[in-house]
């Protein structure tokens, strides 16, 4: 069920989405250093989970046992699962990403894990940030926010499996419905070109944006990759927008989101529209051999 956004002022929501981000980092490193490498790097990305409001990390098998990593969005909760069963819980509020590391660790290092692979860098940078420099998280300064936070990846899931669903008879297909470390986009890939590499294999892109440079408040996107820009385009009849600046696509951004009455239509029919454009694209493409 949809549950209305806008009890958060849409760029009220970027300080709250900017400390979940790095509360993520330990999903991420979790997937990095305790499952097993797979070709796309899904290791490291996670699932929502809505009966838990939490994101969920994949298992890692330690003594027979599947573990994963999660983390509870509206309080900002790092949660372990043994058997897919609540085993402990560390509130972040108020604690460091080094008090969070010592938990971390001293939890997976208790389980049999072997850490070293847990030490590895990220193949990618993150922004500097209060936490990422020595600050605590402030969980209770942002409740509201990271509640509306909550809400919109609750709304979005039930959305993006449908939009995957509906691509099911797509070869090579869509993929999973996953969130990122990275950039912390939560989305699938609709995979239209077979017989190409994994990265370079045309396709359309489908998810919900963080803030970030591009736009201050989350946002809803998709695209085609390759990502250079295309020509006669035509006119959208949604409410989103074409975006040809730091990435070639659409947006359907919060703050004009929660202008409209019917708010999960308003979603459903910008994703749905705007896939539509790049599958004609992409496949014409294909076709013609571009």
């Amino acid at each position: 069920m949809w549950n209305d956004l806008g009890a958060v002022k849409p760029k009220a929501t970027a300080a709250a989405a900017s400390q979940l981000h790095d509360a993520a980092q330990w999903l991420g490193r979790f997937g990095r250093g305790m499952s097993p490498p797979k070709e796309d790097d899904s290791h490291t990305s996670f699932v929502w989970r809505p009966e838990l409001q939490a994101f969920v990390t994949d298992p890692a098998e330690a003594g027979g046992k599947a573990v994963r990593l999660g983390l509870q969005v509206a309080n900002l909760t790092l949660l372990l699962f043994i058997d897919d069963e609540i085993a402990d819980g560390f509130a972040l509020h108020g604690k460091s990403d080094l008090q969070a590391e010592s938990w971390v660790r001293g939890r997976l290092k208790g389980l049999g894990f072997d850490l070293a692979g847990f030490d590895a860098p990220a193949p990618y940078s993150m922004p500097q940030t209060k936490i990422s420099r020595g600050g605590d998280y402030e969980a209770n300064r942002d409740i509201a926010a990271l509640s509306e936070i909550a809400r919109g990846y609750n709304n979005v899931q039930p959305i993006l499996e449908r939009v995957r669903a509906d691509h099911l008879g797509t070869a090579p297909g869509p993929s999973d419905v996953r969130s990122w470390p990275h950039h912390f986009d939560s989305g699938l890939i609709i995979t239209l070109e077979e017989d190409a590499p994994f990265e370079s294999a045309r396709a359309v892109g489908v998810g919900l944006a963080v803030p970030d440079k591009l736009y201050p408040e989350f946002y809803f996107y998709t695209y085609p990759w390759p990502r250079h820009p295309r020509d006669a385009l035509p006119k959208l009849k949604s409410k989103g927008k074409y975006h040809r600046e730091g990435f070639f696509g659409a947006v359907l951004p919060l703050s004009t989101l929660v202008k409209q009455k019917d708010q999960k239509a308003a979603v459903d029919s910008f994703f749905d529209e705007t896939v539509a454009v790049w599958r004609t694209i992409v496949e014409r493409e294909i076709a013609d051999g571009a």
